[in-house]
């Protein structure tokens, strides 16, 4: 049964189900007027999405099965129900697939990624590697039907995180945590926004807890930090020295705002110190010009030649 906004349904049956709510009737003849149907918040069976949209049960069902949907059991129900807004997700697919079937056997690249929202180079690139070429400019609908199939095999990003909520999450830059999550051997992967449809990267749920313990087991370092700038104001080295022996300690960095509210890495005291040290030894063992060998820096710092050579501005 259908209601829409504004209409009125005879009912006489003793009990109706619809929108979540159970109402029981008495022996006379009610009239239920119904308002229009917000966005669904609430975890419901497949039937009441086949209800609103007219749909057979069997057609919703597999809908959510392409959709890669997962449910679960509920007691009250006595059935499978699906999560938030699979409504909205299945009512997109289900109109979908009836706008499929007014379209024209064969259509153009662009008129496919107008209808997939994609750039017709893509869609192109999509149909060759499906073994597809274009005849007198066009394709058949069965590319668009397979792109779009693909696209709906990626699953939804449901407690999966972006880059950039993770940096949000934990307060730090993207290149910060982009670099810990590389150590941490953490791997992204494509998955759809479950608001939005969009495909982005994204990485796994336990991301977040492993990026805060990082962040935990960081030691702290006072207050007196120190920026790459500041550091070669301090030891009289070149800004490409004190850049290229920073990128080590790339993980005791945070990003802070200086005093002109720029947001900068900033680096721990016992880094300037370091680098300071370094410094002051090779003033300290250079000849009367000022100059080094390569050999000379690299027993200095206690480390090879080929490293020392790859920075060997001084």
């Amino acid at each position: 049964m259908e209601i829409t906004k504004g209409d009125s349904k005879e009912i006489k049956s003793k009990s109706v189900d619809g929108f979540g709510l159970r109402v029981e009737l008495s022996d006379r003849t009610m009239y239920l007027k119904v308002n229009e149907r917000e966005i669904t918040s609430e975890w419901l069976p497949s039937l009441y999405f086949a209800d609103w949209l007219d749909a057979g049960k069997t057609q919703v069902d597999k809908i959510i099965g392409d959709l890669k949907i997962e449910g679960r059991f509920d007691e009250n129900f006595g059935e499978i129900v699906y999560p938030p807004l699979t409504f909205e997700l299945v009512a997109e697919e289900y109109s979908w697939i009836q706008k499929c079937k007014t379209l024209n056997p064969t259509l153009t690249p662009v008129e496919m990624g107008e209808l997939l929202d994609r750039d017709y180079r893509y869609i192109t690139k999509e149909s060759s590697a499906l073994g597809y070429s274009l005849r007198k400019g066009k394709l058949p609908q069965a590319v668009l039907t397979k792109i779009r199939k693909e696209e709906l095999s990626i699953p939804f990003d449901e407690g999966w995180y972006t880059l950039r909520s993770l940096a949000l999450a934990v307060v730090k830059d993207r290149e910060w945590v982009s670099n810990r999550l590389d150590k941490l051997g953490i791997i992204s992967e494509k998955r759809k926004s479950l608001e939005s449809g969009i495909t982005l990267e994204y990485y796994p749920p336990e991301s977040l807890e492993l990026v805060m313990k990082c962040i935990r087991e960081i030691p702290k370092y006072g207050d007196d930090w120190y920026t790459c700038v500041r550091i070669c104001q301090e030891t009289g080295k070149s800004l490409h020295w004190v850049s290229s022996r920073l990128g080590e300690y790339i993980e005791v960095s945070e990003s802070r705002l200086d005093d002109m509210r720029v947001s900068r890495l900033h680096y721990p005291k016992y880094v300037f110190d370091i680098l300071s040290a370094q410094a002051e030894v090779i003033a300290a063992k250079s000849d009367s010009d000022g100059w080094l060998t390569i050999k000379e820096i690299a027993d200095i710092l206690g480390i090879n030649e080929r490293s020392t050579s790859r920075n060997w501005i001084i």
